[in-house]
């Protein structure tokens, strides 16, 4: 995404608030991905925790 704001501050003269805020978009979207298929990995292994104690 940080090439994206490169390039909007290209056009617009804006150098370098536009890759920033770009590259801390990016950064929030990776994170709130990774954080998703976490929650995802550990509710399935908690599933399956609660499945071999009955």
């Amino acid at each position: 995404m940080a090439i994206i704001g490169s390039l909007l501050d290209r056009h617009f003269g804006t150098d370098p608030v536009l890759t920033l805020v770009f590259l801390v978009l990016g950064l929030l979207a990776g994170f709130l991905g990774a954080y998703r298929q976490l929650r995802r990995l550990l509710d399935s292994a908690a599933e399956a925790d609660g499945r071999k104690g009955r």
